[in-house]
């Protein structure tokens, strides 16, 4: 989406040549929330045990991920990646080392997302989901007119900006109702102990 819309902004060309090397490299750092999501999913029980570990995980591997990324973008490392790995000319390199070091905590986001999505696949609350989907494209598109069209910033700098924006807002719509979940289902506040017995059969069937 945000290459779409770059072709109008500042230094667009080379915006459009560095933005995809950019995501790659982040993707490979994002991506391990993919598999943390259904592992999750499975470890959620209505327990508060289970609960508190599946946190202190996503936590971990969160600031873990973003660490490493951060390793990348802030050191000597960066050139290393975006010139020898990733074939881009000196220019170009150096051009696309302040998007990336602006984009630098999606991985820890991008794992809060899994583990938002989890508690809600578990509570059976996925419209909020969806929403959270929804409101996220639009920050995205909404960020991407203000920054290109009135701000009139570099295109790749205005993309990064966007889409961790859009993740943002996405993530604190979702906190609500993942707090609605957790205290439901007894996971969050008082009552946990009692409440895990009776709702853990109900809410986290046999899927073998």
């Amino acid at each position: 989406m945000p290459g779409r819309r770059l072709g109008g902004s500042r230094s667009a060309l080379d915006s459009l040549a560095v933005l995809p090397v950019i995501t790659s490299l982040t993707f490979l750092f994002r991506s391990i929330g993919l598999s943390y999501q259904e592992a999750a999913i499975a470890l959620l029980d209505g327990t508060r045990e289970n609960f508190r570990r599946v946190s202190t995980f996503a936590a971990f591997v969160g600031v873990a991920a973003t660490a490493g990324l951060g390793l990348i973008a802030f050191t000597p490392l960066v050139q290393v990646w975006f010139e020898d790995v990733s074939g881009l000319s000196p220019e170009l390199s150096l051009f696309a080392v302040l998007p990336l070091r602006i984009f630098s905590s999606i991985p820890f986001f991008s794992m809060q997302l899994a583990y938002q999505r989890a508690i809600l696949v578990f509570g059976r609350a996925t419209r909020s989901i969806t929403l959270s989907t929804m409101i996220e494209v639009v920050t995205i598109v909404l960020v991407l007119y203000l920054t290109i069209h009135v701000l009139d910033w570099v295109g790749v700098v205005a993309a990064v900006v966007a889409l961790l924006a859009g993740r943002i807002v996405g993530n604190a719509y979702m906190m609500y109702a993942c707090r609605l979940v957790l205290t439901s289902t007894g996971m969050l506040g008082a009552g946990a102990i009692r409440a895990a017995g009776a709702i853990a059969p109900a809410s986290h069937p046999d899927v073998s």
